[in-house]
C-alpha cells in the first residue's frame, strides 16, 4: 500500500488515541502501551503486510504474528484489518489468553487479535 495512504489511515485513529507513530524510509511502526502490555504494529510500504508483536511487561508471555493479503480484494482487506486493529489501540483493553499465545481486544465483547488461533488450539 502506498505510503500516503497508510499515513491518512494512521492519522485518522492517532488522534483519539494513546499510541506513538514513527514514520521510516520503508515503514511505519505503531507502539501502543498499556499497564500490563506493550504492543508493536509494523506496516511496511509498498506491500500488503502487517507484522504484530505483543509483550507482558512482567515478560511472562510474547507473541508474534504477521498478516499478509492478496487475490482481488488485497487492498480493501489489508485496509479493513489495518482499521480494526487501530481502532481496537485507539480504544480498548488487551489481555494474553490461550497460556500467553494469543492476544485479544475487548470492544462489548473479547475478540480475536492476533496470534495462536484459540479455536485452532
Amino acid at each position: 500500500m502506498k505510503r500516503e495512504e497508510i499515513r491518512a489511515l494512521v492519522e485518522r485513529h492517532a488522534r483519539v488515541s494513546t499510541f506513538s507513530v514513527a514514520e521510516e524510509d520503508d515503514r511505519f511502526q505503531i507502539r501502543a502501551s498499556r499497564s500490563d502490555i506493550e504492543i508493536i504494529l509494523t506496516i511496511p510500504v509498498e506491500v500488503t503486510e502487517l507484522y504484530f508483536e505483543a509483550r507482558s511487561k512482567d515478560n511472562t508471555a510474547e507473541v508474534k504474528d504477521w498478516h499478509d493479503f492478496y487475490g482481488e480484494s488485497e487492498h480493501q482487506d489489508f485496509k479493513d484489518e489495518l482499521s480494526e486493529f487501530l481502532k481496537a489501540l485507539a480504544r480498548s483493553e488487551f489481555r494474553f489468553t490461550n497460556r500467553g499465545k494469543t492476544l485479544e481486544y475487548f470492544n462489548g465483547q473479547w475478540s480475536y487479535a492476533f496470534g495462536d488461533d484459540i479455536e485452532a488450539s
